[in-house]
């Protein structure tokens, strides 16, 4: 993610890691495009359901 300065929009489908994975992930992206993503879509991100705490990490994200 670090080679991708410019992102803006991200959407992660299908991916299906486990949540430790998951959590790594979404770690990583809120520390490399915490403050410049703007539009984040996760679906089946993780094999099961678990809570995302990240969300009130990325400041600049937009609801539609």
């Amino acid at each position: 993610m670090n080679n991708l300065s410019a992102l803006r929009w991200l959407e992660l489908r299908d991916l299906m890691l486990d949540p430790s994975e998951g959590m790594h992930l979404l770690d990583d992206l809120c520390y490399t495009r915490g403050e410049t993503l703007r539009t984040l879509i996760l679906v089946n991100t993780t094999e099961v359901p678990c809570q995302i705490l990240h969300v009130g990490v990325f400041l600049n994200l937009q609801v539609e």
